[in-house]
């Protein structure tokens, strides 16, 4: 764009030279005459020409800036009707993908409803296999927030039917990555399920009536991994249930130590407060190194905890009725703890009240920190393992 030509600075001043010459003679005039009229004259041809020349100075400056930036401002017009323009496309667009994504979003809710209608339509209670796949199919849901907890339920209830092992793992892994402190109770819930089946089978077997002590969670612990999974449920012979029982019972306590000590940081699960009636707590290490392995407050009645390692942990207040702290025993006739049992050193048992019926016989009881007194009488007078307890009260 050519720049316009401002005037030569010689031509405005020879313009406001001559403007000068006629306000000095019209002055001049004016002296010499007497004239009120031709005097008055004079004085206004003065005033004019000097106005003249301070005008002609502004008009020249004024014509020379409008036009300089006239062009400027039509560019400046152009670039903001092209920012209003940009803002009204992106706006349109904003609205436009808003819409997509919610139209994306009722499609994809229509189809998990359609998916969970049709996987709620193949839940079976009454066929291991079958309660397997629902099982399976449950699990695509725990990660929908609408479905979450019922689909949650649903696996829970269907779990400790499923006699497919490496099934059985695979649902509880995913559980188990799942799993936070306030939802903890369906893990939970597992292992009181499929402890009580593996009781009630032992119970009313043969091995019972030939060895009254033994434990089936120890017993036929090696045994899962040599049964042919081909064989029907139906088809399958006490022992091989017993085995089955046996290992899930073992992984769903590894579940619960799992989220108790491994995965603590993430999942942020304590047992304390928790209801633990009936579960079994076998063969891993829940002492309290780098923080408190709180189990204070804990509904243990009817629990068993076996082989298990549990020092320094707090059960201030917990609930042991019929509880079982044992070491495993040996299928013969004869009963023989193992060295290990459960170790209870500088564990806290105080504030215990409830322990009718309980067994102490394989923990340490006296190398616990502390003991309350009902429980310590209980203990010296059932499992007095060490006439003088080294214990506080």
């Amino acid at each position: 764009m050519t720049e316009p030509k401002q005037p030569e600075p010689k031509d405005t001043r020879r313009v406001e030279e001559v403007l000068e010459v006629i306000s000095r003679k019209a002055l001049d005039l004016a002296e010499q005459t007497t004239d009120l009229e031709a005097l008055s004259k004079g004085v206004d041809i003065a005033k004019a020409s000097a106005e003249a020349a301070k005008g002609y100075g502004r008009t020249v400056k004024f014509q020379f800036w409008v036009t300089t930036l006239a062009p400027l401002a039509t560019v400046v017009g152009a670039v903001a009707a092209l920012l209003f323009q940009n803002h009204q496309l992106t706006e349109t667009l904003k609205a436009q993908s808003a819409q997509l994504i919610q139209a994306s979003q009722l499609q994809q809710r229509a189809g998990e409803d359609a998916e969970w209608r049709d996987a709620i339509k193949g839940i079976n209670y009454k066929d291991s296999s079958k309660a397997l796949a629902g099982t399976m199919s449950m699990i695509g849901f725990l990660d929908v927030p609408r479905y979450a907890d019922t689909a949650r339920v649903v696996t829970v209830s269907l779990l400790p039917m499923v006699d497919n092992l490496e099934g059985f793992d695979d649902v509880m892994t995913a559980l188990d990555g799942r799993t936070t402190n306030e939802n903890q109770k369906y893990i939970i819930g597992v292992a009181q399920k499929v402890a009580s089946i593996e009781w009630r089978l032992f119970n009313g077997s043969h091995y019972k009536q030939t060895n009254p002590k033994a434990i089936p969670f120890f017993d036929f612990q090696q045994g899962p991994l040599m049964i042919d999974i081909s064989t029907p449920p139906e088809k399958r012979t006490i022992e091989e249930k017993l085995r089955i029982g046996a290992y899930e019972v073992d992984t769903v306590s590894h579940a619960l130590f799992a989220i108790w000590k491994r995965d603590r940081k993430i999942t942020g699960a304590s047992p304390k407060r928790q209801n633990l009636m009936n579960v079994v707590l076998e063969d891993y290490d829940y002492s309290s190194t780098d923080f408190l392995m709180d189990f204070s407050d804990a509904n243990l009645g009817a629990a068993l905890l076996i082989n298990a390692q549990f020092r320094g942990a707090s059960f201030r207040g917990a609930n042991f009725e019929d509880a079982r702290l044992v070491g495993p025993y040996q299928s013969s006739s004869q009963e023989k703890r193992l060295e290990r049992g459960v170790s209870l050193d500088n564990a806290d048992l105080c504030e215990i009240t409830q322990f009718a019926r309980s067994d102490w016989s394989g923990a340490n009881w006296w190398a616990a920190k502390c003991i309350s007194p009902e429980l310590r009488a209980y203990l010296s007078k059932n499992f007095p393992q060490n006439p003088t307890p080294s214990v506080r009260h």
